[in-house]
């Protein structure tokens, strides 16, 4: 046992001015073997009221006490895992802003399901406006759903690493802190290495545009042309209860590279299909987007929409469904060629 007056001792050699956070190493404790420190670290969280952690990996107990927030500033900055090479600068820029007063600790989270790290900053009150030109200019964002308190806790969990920053720390040495902290390599550092972030593949999303009077046809078609690989944007399976039909069409097309349009004498005499036609074919143009036109009857193409018999399209009412699934097949596959496959 400590005592209270040990306790204070300790706690009044170590606690800072601007921040809730002090360090005492097991050193200065006792030199019993680690799996005591738990204890020693409920002792002071009951003399001091406050909460306490016993690291048993850096070998110090730390504890969260909290001080009046007129005196200081805070932050939680979210540091981008897969990007922490390019925060080096960042970090070393905000830690030499903090004098011995404040504090400056790394929480980096390396479970592979989480990976996450961030930087929490308590400070004089006079920093503030020069950290947030920096977190202004670095585009870095902070969260305030948790603070230094809520991530210390997880520490002892190996919820997160952790390293509080020494004032005046070089960059050097910060660089060498990040690189403990993080066991996963940065983008950048995947890249020197060889690795790649682009995908070298391409499969087209084709939007179908039909009068639903002929969804059986079109949906035989359709299920026939899924068989053989190819990804479709169908309204029946792309848009939700709720939904609203005409943005979710639009959103259709944006998200698509090619369009097939079964064109029919129900779709000359359904208003609603022309119009919503006419909005897609819109939207195609504008995007430069190429499209496949079927022709299921002996409907005048003329008559749904002017100039669209100047493009080559499909006649079913001549040629078996078999025929125009080998067409569009080769469709798509000179339109992934031409994406670079």
């Amino acid at each position: 046992m400590l005592g209270k007056e040990r306790v204070e001792q300790l706690f009044y050699k170590h606690c800072k001015r601007y921040s809730s956070l002090t360090i005492i190493p097991f050193s200065e404790i006792s030199d019993e073997p680690v799996r005591y420190f738990k204890w020693y670290a409920f002792e002071i969280e009951m003399v001091l009221n406050c909460t306490t952690v016993a690291d048993p990996f850096n070998h110090f107990i730390y504890i969260y006490k909290e001080i009046d927030d007129n005196m200081s500033c805070k932050y939680t900055i979210e540091i981008p895992y897969s990007k922490h090479d390019d925060h080096v600068e960042t970090v070393y820029e905000i830690n030499s802003l903090v004098d011995e007063n404040g504090c400056v600790c790394m929480f980096v989270d390396n479970n592979p399901y989480h990976l996450k790290a961030y930087l929490c900053v308590e400070c004089e009150f006079e920093e503030k406006d020069k950290i947030e030109q920096i977190l202004k200019r670095t585009e870095l964002k902070t969260d305030n759903q948790f603070g230094l308190g809520e991530l210390l806790s997880e520490t002892q969990y190996r919820g997160y690493n952790t390293h509080t920053l020494l004032a005046n720390m070089s960059k050097e040495d910060i660089t060498n802190v990040f690189r403990r902290l993080f066991i996963f390599a940065s983008e950048e550092e995947l890249m020197q290495k060889g690795y790649s972030d682009k995908r070298h593949f391409f499969r087209p999303k084709i939007f179908i545009s039909y009068c639903h009077k002929n969804k059986s046809i079109v949906y035989k078609i359709i299920d026939d042309l899924k068989s053989a690989g190819l990804d479709f944007w169908l309204d029946e399976t792309s848009i939700d209860v709720g939904d609203n039909i005409l943005s979710s069409i639009m959103n259709g097309i944006e998200q698509s590279d090619f369009a097939i349009l079964f064109l029919s004498k129900a779709t000359a005499e359904s208003n609603y299909s022309q119009m919503e036609l006419n909005n897609i074919m819109a939207k195609m143009i504008n995007k430069k987007m190429g499209w496949y036109v079927v022709k299921l009857d002996d409907v005048d193409i003329e008559q749904i929409l002017p100039c669209l018999s100047n493009y080559k399209y499909f006649d079913m009412t001549t040629k078996s469904e078999e025929d125009l699934k080998l067409d569009i097949i080769s469709q798509v596959e000179k339109l992934s060629t031409q994406k670079g496959i």
